[in-house]
């Protein structure tokens, strides 16, 4: 599955369950989607790469596909329902991440010695790719 398209659906979902969604919170979710996937089902929920950046773990094609809402609700046109093998852990990674306020997820996707603390190390490795290895490893794991 592409990133993008997944992020359509998160979208969707996200609206669907009464719980709109700006660019970073779809950001932080498909990296908890990535990492759910990597720890639980042990490979990975979409192949584009997810990159350090400073407020966060981006993925660069869906950031710029959405950077146009800036901190903005995407809109629910942006959304669309797939059906795909995998649905129901994005649905749980959804509703967990839309209990959590944005600067929640922010702390929990940059935690002290995580995937994205090790890359972007205070800023030498800003827009360095974060590979799944790191991902899976240095990663919180759901609860």
């Amino acid at each position: 599955m592409k990133a993008l398209d997944l992020a359509r659906y998160i979208i969707y979902r996200c609206y669907d369950i009464g719980k709109p969604i700006s660019n970073l919170q779809l950001q932080q979710i498909l990296y908890f989607v990535q990492v759910s996937f990597l720890q639980e089902e042990g490979h990975l929920a979409f192949a584009e790469s997810i990159e350090a950046w400073q407020f966060g773990p981006v993925i660069p094609s869906v950031y710029y596909n959405f950077s146009g809402y800036g901190g903005l609700k995407i809109p629910i046109s942006e959304g669309k329902y797939i059906d795909f093998s995998g649905r129901d852990l994005v649905d749980q990674v959804c509703m967990e991440s839309t209990l959590i306020e944005a600067w929640e997820l922010l702390e929990m996707s940059h935690e002290k010695e995580g995937a994205w603390h090790r890359v972007y190390n205070n800023g030498k490795g800003n827009r360095d790719v974060i590979s799944p290895a790191v991902m899976k490893t240095y990663s919180i794991e759901r609860k």
